[in-house]
């Protein structure tokens, strides 16, 4: 029961609630009338996979954001304003439902994007596309996450973080068989 409520807190958080904890617990709770705010750890993650089409295609079609649902199958939305830069992500995991709200930081076609999280769920990240040829590129997504310290308490950090990195190796691979399909 207590890995629950410390997950369905941990999750709360990451959909923006206002959780907050005692040194001495993972239950949000008041300490002497002040409220300690819930601290967390970075942590990053990079992949790279080589892709067989030239950087320019592979950008084209990665930067169209709302298209990410299709090989990301944990994401269910993703709304992207072009006209500033904004996006908001929508991602269902383990019977939540997690939003964030996103600005793209660096656009450099065919090159590299760039983002970070403006609300909700934590998250900054970057993926590059180098040419490797010319209809070859090496793409390299990083990723960094908040995870609250009450999640690495209750579960192992590096279970959460093979987690995160098998799936995006795995988005990355159905992102590959997407432009190969385009392709053909």
């Amino acid at each position: 029961a207590l890995v629950f409520v410390g997950l369905s807190r941990a999750f709360a958080f990451l959909n923006g609630a206002d959780i907050f904890l005692s040194k001495r617990s993972i239950l949000p709770r008041q300490s002497h009338g002040r409220k300690q705010p819930l601290t967390c750890k970075w942590v990053d993650e990079v992949v790279s996979l080589d892709i067989p089409v030239s950087s320019e295609k592979a950008f084209g079609v990665y930067s169209n954001l709302s298209e990410h649902p299709r090989w990301s199958p944990w994401l269910c939305s993703v709304n992207y304003d072009r006209m500033n830069g904004t996006s908001t992500w929508g991602l269902k995991m383990l019977g939540f439902r997690i939003s964030w709200e996103a600005v793209n930081t660096v656009v450099e076609p065919p090159r590299e994007i760039s983002w970070k999280s403006t609300t909700g769920l934590k998250n900054r990240g970057q993926v590059v596309f180098t040419e490797k040829g010319s209809e070859r590129c090496l793409m390299t997504l990083t990723l960094s996450y908040d995870i609250p310290n009450a999640v690495a308490r209750v579960l192992k950090i590096q279970a959460v973080q093979r987690l995160v990195k098998r799936t995006l190796l795995n988005d990355l691979e159905r992102f590959r068989e997407i432009l190969k399909e385009n392709a053909e």
